[in-house]
């Protein structure tokens, strides 16, 4: 039994010291250390780099054709200094003649043949003279098989180098791309004149007021008034320029676009439907303006649906431009009625010295004295009804329902018959009068005139009956 113990701990003391000596050996070996492997990157040079003011002209040859332009104050087309160019595009198209980095792709073309790299003959070649009489030459190739990059060649060296597809896609611009295709920043508050004329519709046509003819409450509010000029039988009526903004200005600022051009300098409009607009919309302010023609409209496929476009000009440049048709659904279905101000006139209180209001019923007549605090700057009032004081939180409850008696609709041309059911005279602190007269025109609404002049348009009894009902109340109290 004890032989059996001093076994066994011989055979651990043997497992013991032969594990100690592999761990002694184990720390003491030398493991070599492995130097990282850099990946193999693009070697990139600066091929081209200049101040882009030495250029002074860049030659962009496409086969036989020669496209040149010229830098002074800005970059224009030699052969047509008249086309206004993106000078943002125009800029990017010529950098690589002055700044272009590229990489190797082959140190010569001994023995390579460049049609397999597009070079012979080139997609394009773009030449620039420098100010200093320098030239240079860049012959752009055929994309990559990846299609991130270009083969590239520069006159006189004898490498092929690699530039990204963005800076060929640049290069490649042709003058379509490089129109100016902006539209102005449209702003209602400072319009001068709209117009829109349309085939077999109304014309819509307003003017801005001069400062003598605005009212100077508007004014105040900084809205621009604008006369009607056309249609016709609207002419005189007044339209504030929110109604501008509202019914165009938001629908067509925010999104119509001018796209692609369809034609750079056309001789004929006629495949277009130019010769013949269907639309010319007109609007100008004191920082300028945008006149635009519209033509045919036509459809294109974009993933299995029908998408409507519309050929559109500016009409003082020859180019044709494609357009995006839905914007302009809402404006071609305009009329001068969705312009007109609701209210039939904007008169402040702070302008009105009394109002009479005289009806085929006496018991309706009413006599509206406004009586302003004696100084000026102080906008208090001591109003009246027929001679009984009215609080003044009442009273101007009461104008309120006066002047927001509205256009609730317009009627067709007509000439009213008999005397007005009811007038209402505006005597206003200068000494002139604003006078409406009230007709019947059915069970429902009144047609009115303004000074004289039909509007054309109806107000709800349902509304003046509710200004009557509250002015009677104060005056009878």
């Amino acid at each position: 039994m004890q032989t059996k113990k001093q076994i066994t701990i011989c055979i651990l003391a043997v497992i013991v010291f032969v594990l100690g000596g592999l761990l002694l050996w184990q720390s003491r070996r030398e493991v070599p250390v492995l130097e990282p492997i850099a990946p193999s990157l693009p070697v990139l040079q600066a091929l081209v780099n200049r101040p882009p003011e030495e250029i002074s002209r860049v030659y962009i040859t496409r086969g036989d054709i020669v496209v040149p332009f010229q830098q002074d104050e800005a970059w224009y087309m030699m052969d047509y200094p008249g086309f206004l160019l993106d000078q943002m595009l125009v800029q990017e198209m010529v950098r690589p003649t002055f700044q272009l980095i590229a990489q190797t792709a082959h140190e010569s073309t001994e023995g390579i043949e460049l049609a397999d790299f597009g070079l012979a003959p080139p997609l394009l070649s773009m030449t620039a003279y420098c100010a200093l009489g320098e030239r240079l030459t860049l012959h752009l190739g055929s994309v990559t098989p990846d299609g991130t990059l270009h083969f590239l060649m520069k006159e006189g060296h004898p490498a092929i180098y690699l530039i990204p597809a963005r800076v060929a896609w640049h290069m490649q611009l042709t003058e379509g791309d490089l129109l100016c295709r902006q539209l102005p920043f449209l702003q209602s508050e400072n319009i001068t004149e709209f117009r829109i004329i349309q085939r077999e519709r109304e014309e819509i046509y307003f003017t801005r007021k001069s400062e003598e003819d605005a009212s100077p409450h508007m004014q105040a509010m900084g809205i621009i008034q604008m006369t009607v000029q056309e249609p016709a039988a609207m002419a005189g009526r007044t339209v504030e320029s929110f109604q501008i903004r509202r019914g165009v200005m938001e629908a067509f600022s925010q999104s119509f676009v001018v796209l692609e051009a369809a034609a750079v300098n056309p001789t004929d409009l006629t495949p277009f439907g130019l010769h013949d607009p269907f639309m010319d919309f007109r609007f100008d302010s004191d920082e300028g303006g945008v006149h635009l023609l519209f033509g045919d409209a036509f459809m294109r496929e974009i993933n299995g649906t029908n998408v409507p476009y519309v050929f559109v000009k500016f009409n003082h440049r020859p180019h044709v431009f494609v357009a995006p048709f839905a914007p302009l659904l809402h404006i071609s279905d305009l009329n001068a009625m969705q312009f007109i101000s609701r209210f039939i006139v904007m008169v402040s209180i702070l302008d009105v010295e009394y109002i009479t209001i005289e009806h085929e019923n006496p018991d309706y007549n009413l006599h509206m004295v406004i009586n302003h605090h004696p100084h000026e700057d102080n906008n208090a009032i001591f109003p009246t009804i027929n001679g009984a004081e009215v609080a003044e939180s009442d009273f101007r409850v009461i104008y309120r329902l006066l002047v927001s008696l509205g256009t609730d609709g317009h009627v067709d041309p007509f000439m009213a018959e008999g005397t007005p059911v009811f007038t209402i005279t505006y005597h206003l602190l200068d000494g002139t009068k604003k006078r409406i007269e009230y007709f019947a025109f059915d069970t429902h609404f009144y047609a009115f005139s303004v000074d004289g002049d039909y509007v054309w348009a109806v107000t709800n009894h349902r509304n003046v009956q509710l200004f009557f009902d509250e002015a009677m109340c104060e005056a009878n109290q």
